[in-house]
């Protein structure tokens, strides 16, 4: 069955079982999943909005009651005849049947948002992606935004976890469509947005259609601009925009500034637009309220240029300034801060040093994957699970059919179910699913340093190949026995005994 079918028969049980959105996610992963949507999104009232494949309806309709908005004029197009049934019965709208496939049915700049969640990766090659891209920006307003949410990133995804056949991009080949037409578009490599099924091979993109209008940039100077010139240099070069450099430095000291700029080769061939300096101020000023003034300040700056987009290395301001512009923490290393640690004892602040000692903490984290059935979840699992809870713990649930093949029965619950157990636990980084015994590649993709196996593995030729990869690539490998008397066959017969028994 390929994927088309089985959203057309989302009346049918079993598939609606395993396939209908989000039966497993808990109320408050879909909340933080909307509100980090909301946070991108401008949504207002008279607001004309159109979501391509909306299933039944309600994720739009969370995302309104989510940003108290009344008066709104909702589309939505989705294959399946059930969902929009239930929606055109539930939800005021238009909703309407269609593929996503052929051209959408609306006229141009029609809308002032087109969202796409979850769906991309239901298309069948590049030239299908190609098509819906353009229709959705031929349907968009010339200053609308698109939205597309929970992508497949084929560079995560090779290999990996998925029982059904997925159409896979990588985020590039998204990201040069837009730039190709002259576009600004963000993701997940400069956008603070949580997914809200919390793996890394799935991003999110907001893609800002202002064709008439320019970005402005805004760059700290002191230990963002000055540790990094040479990408600051590449990035100013290609900015249509205004580029501002903002400082704390009051403007008495003015030369200070120039000379560093010159100093790093900042003002040879760069056109800036403009130095924000700060206000005046001594050293022995610089206590918390200091930086109170500077956020004051900094956003100050960026609110007269109207920099869209702004670079700071210190996370104090960094978790300020991201509520009014999009802001971007450079990452620096425990031996720059070292080094400006000797020279200025009044270097930045301590926010910036616990934050790289945070970052050598998660740096010597172990990670450790699990591969296993986990079918009837029970307390032998538990203990296996939690004895490796302190470490940044991936675990692999084998695929329904991957069992059958290897074990010739069906397991008791679905794949979707023995996660959904394991996810609940919060004790994992990672909850994937596999469909081949070979996990090369999860053990290379999610970097493992420690394979957990039981007893019984090596009985697969595909176990030798993951055992052969471990010990050629310094991959631990550890053994664990099983928990005496307990086992998801040893539940299975007791059940099977009390039936004949009855």
């Amino acid at each position: 069955m390929n994927w088309s079918d089985v959203w057309i028969n989302k009346n049918d049980t079993i598939i609606q079982h395993e396939y209908n959105g989000y039966k497993f996610k808990n109320c408050d992963e879909y909340k933080t999943f909307i509100s980090e949507i909301c946070k991108n999104l401008n949504l207002t009232n008279n607001t004309t909005i159109l979501d391509i494949c909306c299933g039944n309806g309600s994720f739009i309709q969370e995302l309104i009651k989510m940003k108290n908005i009344t008066n709104i004029n909702m589309y939505g197009i989705d294959i399946s005849e059930i969902n929009i049934k239930y929606a055109c019965e539930n939800y005021t709208g238009n909703y309407i049947v269609g593929d996503i496939k052929n051209p959408l049915p609306y006229d141009n700049n029609l809308f002032d948002y087109v969202i796409i969640i979850s769906s991309l990766q239901y298309l069948e090659n590049d030239e299908q992606l190609f098509f819906l891209l353009s229709e959705m920006k031929r349907v968009c307003k010339s200053n609308g935004i698109i939205f597309i949410g929970n992508a497949y990133d084929k560079k995560m995804c090779d290999d990996i976890f998925f029982e059904k056949k997925h159409y896979m991009f990588n985020r590039e080949l998204l990201f040069d469509y837009f730039k190709n037409n002259n576009i600004v578009c963000y993701d997940n490599k400069y956008l603070d947005i949580k997914f809200y099924t919390y793996v890394n091979e799935k991003f999110n993109m907001v893609i800002h259609l202002n064709n008439n209008d320019l970005l402005n940039i805004g760059v700290d100077i002191h230990d963002t601009l000055s540790h990094s010139p040479l990408f600051f240099k590449n990035l100013f070069n290609n900015w249509k925009g205004k580029r501002i450099l903002i400082t704390g430095t009051p403007l008495s000291k003015e030369n200070e500034i120039i000379e560093l700029l010159k100093n790093i080769n900042f003002l040879i061939d760069i056109d800036y637009d403009k130095i924000e300096y700060g206000y005046e101020y001594d050293k022995k000023d610089m206590n918390y309220s200091h930086f109170e003034k500077m956020k004051i300040h900094k956003l100050n700056a960026i609110k007269k240029h109207k920099v869209n987009i702004y670079f700071d290395d210190n996370p104090f301001y960094v978790e300020y300034l991201r509520n009014y512009v999009f802001v971007y923490q450079t990452i620096l290393s425990n031996d720059y801060i070292n080094c400006y640690n000797k020279l200025d004892k009044y270097f930045t602040c301590n926010l910036q040093e616990k934050q790289f000692n945070y970052l050598d903490f998660l740096r010597q984290k172990k990670n450790v994957l699990i591969p296993g059935s986990f079918d009837l979840f029970h307390i032998g699992h538990l203990n296996l699970l939690n004895k490796y809870k302190n470490y940044d713990l991936h675990v692999a649930v084998q695929g329904s059919q991957s069992i059958f093949e290897t074990k010739k029965q069906y397991p008791t619950l679905t794949t979707d179910e023995r996660i959904e157990f394991i996810k609940n636990l919060n004790i994992t980084k990672h909850v994937i699913s596999y469909t081949s015994l070979n996990l090369v590649n999860i053990i290379k993709n999610f970097e493992i340093n420690i394979l957990v196996i039981g007893p019984e593995y090596g009985n697969h030729n595909e176990h030798l190949i993951n055992i052969d990869y471990c010990n050629n690539n310094n991959v631990e490998i550890i053994v664990e026995s099983r928990t005496e008397n307990i086992s998801s066959t040893m539940i299975k017969n007791k059940i099977q005994n009390k039936v004949n028994n009855v």
